[in-house]
């Protein structure tokens, strides 16, 4: 009887070994930041069925990182990577930072689909507009030698803004139809929060807990 209690002892020590081993090691995985440009295809989000990946955040991650740096340079041009490491408001300034794209993404792809279902493209105008814009971006990303940290093409990031410019304009047409303000349905507002409650998402947190943000496309 003692051995079989023996035994039984042991196989249960052995799972319990196996169990935290794999808890360990996933610890460990999530704990690991990730080579941007080497996991272009991951999962980064899933909205209302649609994945978005790395590759679609590209954009997202490069617009957050040059607007945060250029307070990071304010607060110490010598060593900016200092604003980035600041705790505020409960969480670190690169975490926020990290948030803020993803929220941006989300926002964009909710807009952009409600935009297509209504046949919602740009003008002319705003085709010029949007052309000037991207390669303002492009030269700005492509000076701090960006793209190739992202891994991504300059198609990359004008589908991604051209896809926000829809969403843009989309978002001002539904501000309009509710009696809002434009700024109601940015990613922080009020009302655009209370829209997000009506749809699905998901964000893979293995993957995009593991983007260094600070240190995508800049070097600190």
């Amino acid at each position: 009887m003692r051995k079989i209690r023996k035994h039984i002892t042991t196989i249960i020590l052995a799972v319990l070994a196996v169990i935290a081993g794999v808890y360990a090691y996933n610890y460990h995985d999530m704990k690991q930041n990730i080579v941007y440009n080497e996991h272009l295809d991951d999962v980064a989000v899933t909205v209302n069925g649609k994945e978005l990946t790395l590759r679609d955040m590209a954009f997202y991650v490069a617009f957050e990182e040059m607007n945060v740096e250029k307070q990071a340079l304010v607060y110490d041009s010598d060593n900016p990577n200092k604003y980035w490491n600041i705790h505020t408001n409960g969480e670190f300034v690169r975490v926020t930072a990290r948030k803020a794209a993803m929220s941006m993404a989300i926002h964009d792809e909710l807009f952009y689909e409600m935009a297509k279902k209504e046949s919602i493209t740009l003008t002319d105008d705003e085709k010029e507009a949007l052309k000037n814009s991207e390669k303002d971006f492009w030269y700005d990303l492509s000076d701090i030698d960006g793209a190739k940290k992202l891994g991504v093409e300059k198609s990359d990031i004008y589908s991604s803004m051209e896809k926000s410019a829809i969403a843009r304009k989309y978002q001002e047409i539904y501000a309009g139809l509710d009696n809002a303000d434009i700024t109601d349905y940015d990613f922080s507002g009020g009302r655009y929060e209370k829209l997000l409650e009506k749809n699905n998402y998901k964000i893979k947190e293995k993957v995009w807990k593991r983007v260094d943000m600070g240190n995508v496309t800049l070097d600190h």
